[in-house]
């Protein structure tokens, strides 16, 4: 159990929780203003001139403070457990585990300085969530979910870890969201109710809208509040403003924290977009005048920053996408990402252009263009989105369907639709199937057999390799020089992404002038803290940063240990053994019984099982007279090592062995 279950237990059973639709008072919650405020007085902003104690080698790392040797954090990972078995064996790591690390204690947050904890979204893709901490009051920006990789077994999803605020839940004044994507609002209804109800959350109307959709299915009320870019919000020792930003959604802003110590600039997800759809350009002009105020440290995202040149405009995927829409005689098929709005606009667009009826697929898909319509952020004619029935009446060539599973995901449309799982929709030849996304690592393999099946099918795939369909959201490594050049922070911190993509963006700042001091790299739970000299001092404690899973109905609950046991089951098998015993006397009752699932095929196997059942019964006859009834527990554990070995000289695996004693 990490600190962050235990806290979840002991939340869920304070009678102090709020309730859900509990109305909070004009002091919880701050009118947003619609003019610029005063900053704080500049002359606490450090200048470029002064020099923060740093590092003389390389990045400051987490772990490492002024003056000190980079610090090479590496990822924790245990050997594998076998319910009492001790044997060092081989290791497991689902997403580097930390919870396990024993944690340093933290220091108590000295007075004029500002604390900054990276939650989550450092070490992934996903789970993004920053604390900014001064005095008695914090305020968090994001809260996203991370879908799980291949080691996380049975999980839905995971979400950063809260329990940095365990006990202090009052002083976190707000939560900021930059934009509607899960990774960033994914894990407000599951941690909300936990830290506070009633804790405001501020974002643009989009946002809003999306986070209460989500909400409808927890039933529960939250403090949603929205937010213009021309706002200002004052929250205690924290003044926030908002400047506009070009993404794949909607809605989507950067952030800027005016604190006692100096501004900081949160990018969240962004991209220089100057011919964007629907949307309006990048606020370059509000950029700049953040420059001329000072910005002691920016936070960037480095999900595309290792790729060359300028991210690709939206608008630039309309012509490669038309040419499809022009050439192909059958269904067109489009596996587009659910909150990709201006990607869907764009193909809607086109298919009102070329005459044929959209029918989209999928839940979600659905409830973000009703929204994205409400809003007027969508352009569609009254008659243009039609149902399957209505589609099944006409000729392929009328038809496009627009649904998710661009990246295989087992559970998507697209792949039920190949496997002619899906009840509305299946493959035909001669439909063209669009790829309309880029492949997430680790995807290519799934993607690769979805495309197999489309083709056995008679239809034709088209991805962004083979056309250029798709448009990234997120900046490049041209977009990140353009924002330095006119940003000119103090400090660069690279966030939102793997480790490698973090070193990779820092290499960016480095190549437009910032020394290797001036750069931090942190990871899951670094905490930097920054002072009113302009220094900043990156603590060798961090703050708790372990997997935090959402397994069903349960969030918190499945540890570490948990996965690890699923790992095992998945990879080696489960071997149990079953030993009938006379309740009084250490006396089998028969045979010993072996069940296999998932290790060997029984029946081929029948030297391997007689020989088990003779270390069993072995084991058994050695150690019951000492052992037997008063320490069954132990003779379980003599009796799984002994076979343990067995198996593992013989087969060279290590299933779990489950031993079970029935006394009659």
């Amino acid at each position: 159990m990490n600190l962050f279950t235990s806290w979840l237990k002991d939340k869920n059973s304070s009678p102090q929780q709020p309730k859900p639709n509990s109305t909070p008072t004009a002091s919880q919650t701050p009118t947003p203003t619609h003019q610029q405020s005063s900053r704080p007085a500049q002359s606490q902003q450090p200048t470029h001139n002064q020099q923060p104690a740093a590092p003389k080698h390389g990045h400051q790392q987490p772990g490492q403070h002024s003056g000190s040797n980079r610090h090479q954090s590496q990822r924790h990972q245990q050997p594998r457990r076998h319910f009492g078995n001790q044997q060092p064996q081989r290791q497991f790591n689902a997403n580097a585990p930390h919870s396990a690390q024993k944690q340093l204690p933290i220091p108590q947050l000295e007075a004029h300085k500002l604390r900054v904890i990276t939650l989550g979204g450092l070490e992934e893709v996903g789970k993004n969530s920053i604390a900014f901490e001064y005095g008695n009051e914090a305020i968090i920006v994001d809260m996203g979910l991370q879908f799980p990789d291949e080691n996380m077994h049975g999980i839905n999803y995971c979400v950063a870890d809260y329990s940095y605020f365990k006990g202090k839940e009052q002083n976190i004044k707000a939560v900021i969201v930059t934009h509607g994507h899960l990774d960033h609002i994914g894990g407000i209804p599951h941690v909300m109710p936990r830290l506070g109800a009633n804790i405001p959350i501020y974002c643009s109307e989009m946002t809003a809208a999306l986070i209460k959709k989500r909400q409808e299915d927890t039933r529960q009320s939250l403090n949603i509040n929205t937010v213009k870019t021309e706002d200002t919000l004052r929250l205690g020792n924290f003044t926030i403003d908002f400047f506009r930003v070009n993404h794949s959604i909607p809605g989507s802003m950067g952030i800027v924290i005016g604190t006692p110590v100096g501004n900081l600039v949160h990018t969240g997800d962004w991209k220089v977009d100057l011919t964007p759809v629907n949307d309006e350009v990048i606020d370059f002009g509000k950029i700049a005048r953040l420059s001329e105020k000072g910005v002691l440290a920016a936070f960037c995202d480095s999900t595309n920053a290792a790729q060359d040149g300028f991210q690709t405009s939206e608008s630039a995927v309309k012509d490669p996408i038309e040419s499809i829409f022009f050439k192909a005689k059958g269904r067109i098929i489009a596996g587009i990402i659910a909150s990709n709005l201006e990607r869907i606009q764009q193909v809607i667009s086109l298919a009102e252009q070329y005459g044929r009826k959209v029918v989209v697929i999928g839940r979600t898909m659905v409830n973000n263009i009703a929204i994205a319509r409400n809003l007027k952020y969508m352009k569609i004619a009254p008659h243009t989105i039609i149902t399957t029935q209505e589609a099944n009446r006409l000729r392929p060539e009328q038809v496009i369907i627009i649904l998710t599973g661009a990246q295989g995901e087992k559970n998507a449309a697209l792949l039920r639709a190949a496997k002619g799982e899906h009840r509305f929709v299946q493959i035909q030849p001669g439909d063209t199937v669009i790829f309309s996304s880029s492949i997430i690592p680790g995807n290519e393999q799934s993607v690769a057999q979805l495309m197999d099946k489309l083709y056995r099918l008679g239809a034709k795939a088209i991805n962004y390799r083979m056309m250029e369909v798709h448009a990234g959201g997120h900046a490049k490594a041209g977009d990140t020089k353009l924002l330095l050049r006119i940003l000119q922070p103090k400090y660069f911190i690279p966030i939102e992404g793997n480790h490698h993509l973090l070193c990779r963006h820092a290499e960016i700042a480095e190549k437009v002038g910032y020394d290797k001091k001036h750069i931090i790299i942190p990871d899951n739970g670094t905490i930097m803290e920054f002072d009113m000299q302009g220094n900043v001092n990156v603590l060798k404690p961090k703050a708790p940063h372990g997997l935090v899973a959402i397994d069903g109905l349960g969030m918190g609950d499945v540890s570490e240990d948990v996965l690890q046991e699923r790992h095992i089951l998945s990879q080696e098998g489960i071997v149990t053994v079953v030993l009938t015993c006379d309740r009084q006397k250490p006396q089998l009752r028969g045979e010993p019984e072996i069940l296999t699932r998932g290790f060997i095929y029984v029946r081929g196997a029948d030297i391997l099982i007689n020989e088990a059942k003779n270390i069993v019964r072995d084991t058994f006859n050695q150690h019951a007279p000492k052992l037997y009834p008063q320490n069954v527990a132990e003779l379980k554990g003599l009796i799984q090592n002994s076979l343990q070995q067995h198996l593992f000289r013989k087969t060279e695996r290590e299933p779990m062995i489950v031993p079970v004693i029935v006394q009659v």
